[in-house]
């Protein structure tokens, strides 16, 4: 049984005798750290230890990676738990906020030329928000000015500094101007776009990875204003407006942000009734069925799914990945019998998805891990 690590107050000795103060090592970092030692110690790949806590591997990657992001505690405690960590694992994630907080009270506010002030951009935090994160989030908020910032009240509150032009808009207005077919070279980069984003967003940091999505979202909304578009172009960029606001509720709920992502989803339906095409509103449902299962509302995680797969072709990879989630639910949730009827619906989708779907990116199956081994795990 590990130890438990000091208390945030105590400065332990590290090697020659430098203190922790000299030689630091983020409590985020050691956290990052001691989550993939403990899972490699027990012999559990990503997947496996996924399927033992009752998430995605998507979030335990996350929360086996350094850097500035803190798994929610729900997340650590069902870690904790599964590595048998003895509460050390609850310890670390407290003092990463305690740091976090710190670093934000004595952040002070940057002049630019301009003369307004904002603040260094400080990563979101992945969390299902428990309440007293979201207030001490909320008083730890610096007022300074911000473009596009996006919020809900009673959100996970994160700071970001959105740029008024990033150099992907830049390069977009650039390539684009003085083309006869702006709109058609427009839509050719923003698909371009949504299948980088798609690759880069489980890997890169959240908050950068917000306010890009959400200025060439904008992007796209504005060239949907513009007169003279064909009915043709018109669906090609609501089409694209909607894998981009598929990919904002996405980051939005990695961030802990639930509302917001709740709000990109009916912006995604609608951009997928508009255009016809039924997979984006499939992508947005199951977004909304993940939601609902990390808050603990497993039948209506699996109502979400049913609804998705009857919008979802039968054939498309979105209906495959909503039939998986369905088997998985349905196993948290105690249903034997619903289970394996939903298996046997997932197999067969799976079964039926053609050779080169895509098997890394946010619109994506692991078709290792789906329909999810695990699912019969957590039955036991």
């Amino acid at each position: 049984m590990p130890p438990l690590p000091p208390t945030c107050a105590e400065s332990p000795v590290i090697g020659d005798g430098a203190t922790a103060d000299e030689t630091s090592v983020p409590a985020a970092a050691q956290l990052a750290q001691e989550i993939k030692r403990l899972r490699k110690a027990a012999d559990l790949s990503q997947p496996e230890l996924a399927g033992i806590v009752g998430y995605t591997r998507q979030y335990v990657s996350m929360a086996e990676r350094v850097g500035k992001n803190i798994p929610s505690q729900e997340l650590i405690n069902a870690l904790d738990k599964a590595l048998a960590a003895n509460g050390a694992l609850i310890t670390l994630r407290q003092c990463a906020k305690a740091e976090q907080a710190a670093l934000r009270r004595n952040m002070g506010a940057a002049e630019l030329p301009n003369g307004t002030t904002a603040l260094p951009t400080i990563d979101a935090e992945p969390t299902t928000a428990a309440k007293s994160d979201k207030q001490d989030a909320h008083h730890e908020r610096h007022p300074v000015k911000r473009r596009g910032f996006l919020t809900a009240s009673g959100a996970a509150a994160f700071d970001t500094v959105l740029s008024s032009q990033t150099r992907v808009l830049q390069a977009l207005e650039i390539v684009t101007s003085g083309h006869a077919d702006t709109l058609g070279i427009a839509t050719d980069c923003l698909n371009e776009l949504i299948s980088h984003y798609s690759e880069k967003l489980s890997v890169s940091p959240l908050a950068e990875m917000y306010g890009d999505l959400l200025n060439v979202r904008s992007y796209a909304g504005g060239l949907l204003k513009r007169p003279g578009a064909s009915e043709r172009q018109r669906s090609d960029l609501t089409v694209a407006a909607g894998w981009l606001s598929n990919l904002l509720a996405v980051a939005t709920s990695y961030m802990g942000d639930h509302e917001s992502a709740l709000i990109w989803c009916v912006d995604a339906e609608r951009s997928s009734y508009e255009s016809g095409y039924r997979d984006i509103a499939g992508w947005a449902a199951l977004t909304r069925a993940m939601i609902a299962y990390y808050q603990g509302r497993t039948s209506r995680s699996i109502e979400l799914t049913i609804n998705g797969q009857e919008i979802a072709p039968m054939g498309t990879l979105v209906h495959a990945k909503l039939a998986a989630h369905e088997m998985r639910a349905r196993a948290m949730l105690g249903d034997a019998e619903g289970m394996v009827q939903a298996k046997r619906r997932a197999t067969k989708a799976i079964a039926g998805l053609s050779s080169d779907v895509a098997t890394t990116g946010v619109f994506s199956i692991a078709l290792s891990e789906d329909p999810p081994y695990t699912a019969t795990s957590l039955l036991l």
